[in-house]
């Protein structure tokens, strides 16, 4: 029996994850695996030693803050890695904390596996030269990623966009419409995955919408991360009196996104899904005065939405920070009903889609870690 190490801290590496254990087991049923993770792991078959729900902090002076925390889970992982034979480690995003555990990792001679790099390309290039150190073979997910590696002499390989694997509807327009009794037009609201995001930007979304909607018939769908406290989307809603046409839809995020005239999205893997379901957005973002001025000092980047990363250039608005108001959100609002904008939009995401590789992403990153293990 092989053990596996498999850590993601944030709900999207969660859910990429749980369709990368599914697909190695299908293979290789004796492979265990424990670590870190959410539901979508542990119903892969994961042993979760730390749920995903009380390590997704948001911003500098929260990481900070969980400190002696996170050092503790660390310290507990490592404890279990001691205790088991284990073959490798797959490591997932959520670089502060798996670039420091694969360097103890490396000490300990367990090979790491990095699937869905850090975003080395946006801010943290200098971690390069650490991943090359520490990481025996990463695993991308986005185009431009494997000849920024290739070319610093990381082994790398890109598998392609797992979304393009699983990301679509569950149901038919008419089905998604009869289950949660909507009529006529809406927009989609992605808030974020993050308790910290939904505080901040649901009550400015809820804000713009009010403006935008004062002489139209649109309905409000929000799309509602299943371990945020459902009470906070009800108090935002209630607080912007717009009850009579919100609907909260605890699943069904692709359904909710897909039948949309257009959603507002929390910058992140969420505005991939979009352009993967081909719905216009507005991506926005908001988070502490000093995560975002740090984060302004060490970076140099124009844009900060996945989307617009891929395209390499800014086609989908964005909203970050002091922009992001309920006026200049309403604004843009108002900007996604002229047809020729929205059109020009979707052929923009068809183009970001394509980029995105071939189906098999999943597949081919399950097969190249079945052999990295049979190598032990």
């Amino acid at each position: 029996m092989k053990s596996v190490l498999i850590v993601a801290g944030e709900p999207s590496g969660d859910l990429q994850g749980g369709h990368l254990v599914q697909k190695i087991k299908e293979r290789t049923p004796e492979v265990n695996f424990f670590g870190l993770g959410g539901d979508n792991m542990a119903s892969a078959g994961v042993e979760i030693i730390e749920d995903v729900s009380n390590l997704a902090f948001m911003g500098f002076a929260e990481v900070v803050r969980h400190l002696p925390y996170i050092l503790r889970v660390k310290k507990q992982l490592l404890k279990l890695v001691d205790s088991r034979r284990v073959s490798a480690a797959v490591l997932i995003d959520y670089p502060g904390f798996n670039l420091s555990l694969a360097k103890a990792l490396k000490k300990r001679g367990i090979p790491v596996i990095y699937y869905i790099s850090p975003q080395v390309w946006a801010w943290g290039r200098r971690r390069i030269k650490k991943i090359k150190r520490l990481v025996k073979k990463m695993l991308v997910v986005l185009p431009f990623e494997e000849p920024l590696y290739r070319g610093a002499g990381v082994p790398v390989e890109f598998v392609g966009h797992p979304f393009l694997d699983f990301v679509k509807p569950h149901l038919s327009e008419d089905e998604f419409r009869k289950r949660f009794n909507l009529q006529g037009r809406y927009v989609a609201i992605l808030p974020g995955s993050r308790q910290q995001e939904v505080t901040r930007h649901l009550p400015l979304m809820m804000s713009a919408f009010s403006l935008f909607n004062r002489d139209k018939d649109f309905q409000i769908v929000i799309a509602r991360a299943p371990h945020i406290p459902k009470q906070i989307y009800t108090e935002a809603i209630e607080k912007a009196k717009l009850s009579s046409i919100a609907t909260v839809v605890d699943r069904f995020v692709w359904d909710v996104v897909k039948y949309s005239e257009f959603a507002v999205v929390s910058s992140g893997s969420a505005t991939l899904e979009c352009a993967v379901l081909g719905t216009a957005m507005i991506i926005v973002y908001r988070t502490s005065w000093l995560t975002y001025h740090l984060v302004r000092a060490l970076s140099d980047i124009r844009f900060i939405g996945l989307a617009n990363f891929v395209y390499g250039k800014k086609v989908i608005p964005e909203l970050i920070q002091a922009n992001f108001t309920a006026e200049n959100l309403s604004l843009y609002m108002e900007r996604m009903l002229d047809i020729r904008y929205r059109k020009e939009m979707l052929l923009h995401l068809s183009v970001i889609k394509e980029r995105l590789g071939t189906p098999g992403a999943v597949e081919r990153a399950a097969r190249i870690i079945i052999g990295e293990l049979n190598e032990r």
